[in-house]
Order: C-alpha cells, then sequence, then structure tokens
C-alpha cells in the first residue's frame, strides 16, 4: 500500500458529510432500537467495516463464533450476508449490498464512505473476482479484478487506488485532490501512487495539489492548465479574501457549489467580493455546479473565448 495509511479509527474520528451507519454506532448499548447490545460492540472492526464482521474478527477478540452466531442469527440480531459474514442492525446498506451482490464496496462508492469529495452518481460501484457472474442491475456498476478484494471495506488509500485504476483520470484527480487535501496522502507520495498508471492518466494526475476544496475546482483548474494558461488556485486577495483561483494575472474564477453559496446572506457576500475585486482591477467568473457537471462543453466553449481575449495576461490595474 502507498501512502502513510491512518488508521480506520482515526477516520471514523472524521465528521462524514453521509452518516456510514443506518443507525450510529455511538448510538449502540442497551438503549438501541432493538434493545439489546453486543459483546463486541466496542470493537474496532465494527466501524472499520461499517457494521459488518467476519468470523475472524470475532476469533481475535475472544468470542467463539460456533455458539455465538447461530443464537443471535436465529433471535435477529445478526444478519449472515454470506459464509462467514455478518452484519449488524444500522450496517451501512451500501456496505452490506455489495456483500450480498457478490463483491465488496469500491472506488467512488468507498470513497464517499471517508468523506472525500466525489463527482456525484447514484450508482453503487462494486468490486467483484473477474469471471464470477453477477445479477446485472442498473443502479450498480461493477468493476472485477483477478483476485478476490481482501477486505470487506477497502481502505481509504485503497479506495483511492481503486478510482484510479478504473476511472478515467479526470475523476482520479477529483479524487486524489480531495484525498491530499483531506490528509490522506503526501503531494510527494503521488508519484510512487501513479507510476504504474498509463503515462496519460500520469499526465493529468501529476496536476494534483491537495489546495481544491471541491472537485468543481479541480475540473475548472485541470481544463486550465490543458488549454496552457497559467493559473493559481487558493489565491488571498486584499479586501476579496481567498478566491478559488486566479488565471493568468487577472481572472478570477469562484466555482460555486450551492451548499455554500444557497443563502441571501452568503450571496450578498459573493456579490461584495466581486465588486471589491472588480475595483482592484480584477475580472470574475463565477460557475455553478450545473455548469461545471452538467453543462460543462457549454463552460468550456465560454471560457475558451474568454481566453483568447488574453485580458487575463494583463495586470490587474485598480479603478481611479
Amino acid at each position: 500500500m502507498h501512502g502513510h495509511d491512518p488508521s480506520y479509527d482515526d477516520f471514523y474520528a472524521f465528521s462524514y458529510p453521509h452518516e456510514p451507519f443506518d443507525v450510529p454506532p455511538q448510538s449502540w448499548g442497551e438503549n438501541t432500537p432493538w434493545g439489546f447490545a453486543e459483546p463486541f460492540d466496542g470493537a474496532p472492526f465494527v466501524a472499520r467495516n461499517f457494521g459488518v464482521f467476519t468470523t475472524s474478527d470475532l476469533q481475535a477478540i475472544g468470542i467463539n463464533p460456533r455458539t455465538f452466531l447461530p443464537k443471535a442469527v436465529a433471535k435477529g440480531r445478526l444478519r449472515r450476508l454470506e459464509r462467514g459474514i455478518y452484519a449488524r442492525p444500522g450496517a451501512n446498506s451500501q456496505v452490506v449490498r455489495a456483500i450480498l451482490l457478490g463483491g465488496r464496496i469500491s472506488c467512488l462508492s468507498a470513497c464517499k464512505l471517508y468523506g472525500l469529495w466525489v463527482p456525484h452518481s447514484p450508482r453503487l460501484h462494486v468490486l467483484t473476482l473477474r469471471n464470477v457472474m453477477t445479477a446485472k442491475n442498473s443502479d450498480v456498476i461493477m468493476h472485477s479484478q483477478h483476485r478476490r478484494p481482501p477486505l470487506l471495506v477497502p481502505s481509504p488509500l485503497e479506495a483511492v487506488e481503486q478510482v484510479l485504476h478504473f476511472h478515467d483520470a479526470e475523476t482520479g484527480l477529483m479524487v486524489l485532490d480531495s484525498a491530499l487535501n483531506k490528509g490522506l496522502l503526501r503531494l510527494e507520495e503521488v508519484p510512487e501512487l501513479i507510476r504504474n498508471l498509463s503515462k496519460r492518466k500520469q499526465r493529468v494526475l501529476i496536476r494534483a495539489t491537495g489546495l481544491a476544496q471541491s472537485g468543481l475546482e479541480t475540473r475548472v483548474r485541470n481544463f486550465l492548465i490543458s488549454e496552457r494558461v497559467p493559473v493559481r488556485p487558493q489565491v488571498e486577495i486584499p479586501t476579496v479574501g481567498r478566491v478559488d483561483m486566479v488565471a493568468g494575472e487577472s481572472l478570477i474564477l469562484e466555482c460555486n457549489g450551492d451548499a455554500f453559496h444557497s443563502t441571501k446572506e452568503q450571496r450578498n457576500r459573493d456579490y461584495l467580493r466581486i465588486q471589491n475585486a472588480k475595483l482592484l482591477g480584477y475580472e470574475t467568473v463565477s460557475l455553478s455546479y450545473e455548469q461545471i457537471f452538467y453543462r460543462w462543453e457549454e463552460t468550456k466553449a465560454y471560457l475558451r473565448r474568454l481566453i483568447r481575449q488574453r485580458r487575463h495576461l494583463r495586470k490587474p490595474t485598480p479603478l481611479r
């Protein structure tokens, strides 16, 4: 495994944007909705695997699966998913479903569990053993490899590596930027992480900085680099504040996800920032999530027209 893989427990301590359990483990105990506690509820593997576990996990903490599991399953306290694998009530439903489909949750779906930024996708990504027949589902994307995934849930770094392997370079760059931003790996570790990928992918992935706050910024910055436009991410400008990026000398680009620009007060702050930037001689282009992900071809054409005017290469001159 590449990089300094932090412990699963460290990652579970993150504030996840999506609850990794259908019923959070901190509420497990005598007052759980099902009214009972299990002897392994405090074990690290419960959080590590998002509520699913193996018989080996139980043996490792001194529980005899042969005597414990039949009773727990018979009473509905545990669910048997496949041979040697069980789920706790409240286990993450996507992790459970991937196992029931004959695979393991993977790449984008797994990255989402760990709070990494991923492009919106309602479909579940599942990794299976190559040549194993699985049922086709319209809301599932199946990936395959020659060896069976060794873990019930991939580690954060393994999930990132799966994205880099199974997805296009731009998607990989978005996830890689997010992993760097969250401290999951260091920038100097990226060359080793991507060295076995195609040269075409490497040329894009080496652009990762970890400075992007979202994949929106990563996509726009990657496009500008591809157009040979010099671009600086996360630039602090007096009276304006920190902007997502500056192209050339004087073109500010802001990538506005609705989550951070949805209230009237937030929009008013954005308008004031644009005005202050104009007074300093900067031009501002503000792009929405829809423009960057659902109308991207139109947006690229618009940005190319701006670039051809070459005004972004002029140094900002404050208005008098």
